[in-house]
């Protein structure tokens, strides 16, 4: 899966998110582009996953002033649990993030 554009989201969902297997390959790039992003917890308890960024960062409007927004590889809401899963992440560019 490839996305090339601003706030692009490779992968996304507004619950809790699981890799349990399988072979999953994910690159974003623009600014504030999420890879891998979950509103709740994120479970990685398998598989092989390849995470390729390279994006940049935004300024988000928040109350009266602005938050930083980075170009994440994986980012969830609520707690991230690793176990099992292989996992490669290469960011290219000034303001990636990994995890």
């Amino acid at each position: 899966m490839v996305c090339a554009t601003a706030e692009a989201k490779g992968m996304c969902c507004d619950s809790t998110f699981y890799i349990a297997g399988g072979t999953v390959n994910v690159t974003v790039s623009g600014l504030q582009s999420k890879a891998i992003k979950a509103q709740q917890a994120i479970t990685l308890s398998g598989g092989d996953i390849t995470v390729k960024t390279s994006g940049g960062v935004a300024l988000v409007k928040s109350g009266s002033g602005y938050d930083p927004s980075y170009c994440t590889s994986i980012k969830g809401n609520g707690d991230i649990y690793i176990n099992g899963a292989n996992i490669s992440i290469n960011g290219a560019g000034i303001s990636n993030k990994g995890i």
